[in-house]
């Protein structure tokens, strides 16, 4: 498969999680942003163990590196909805 899928937190979440909702979106490729990252790692009480389990996940994903054009293109599509 082919697919892109820019994930949030939550799905992370449920992919480290192992929950069945996501097996369709496993073969794609997945796009995360820099908050993701952030908020991942910081969650209160992680465990070392942890955050080594969500950087290795997180090694074979793309990150997409923040640029302010990213904060206008988000605020035109957000005031659209």
């Amino acid at each position: 498969m082919n697919n892109r899928y820019f994930a949030d937190t939550s799905s992370f979440i449920y992919l480290l999680d192992k929950h069945p909702a996501l097996e369709l979106l496993l073969e794609s490729k997945w796009i995360y942003s820099f908050i993701t990252e952030i908020e991942l790692q910081c969650k209160p009480n992680i465990k070392p163990k942890e955050i080594e389990v969500i950087k290795e996940v997180l090694t074979a994903c793309k990150k997409v590196i923040h640029i302010d054009a990213i904060n206008e293109i988000t605020i035109q599509i957000k005031n659209k909805i």
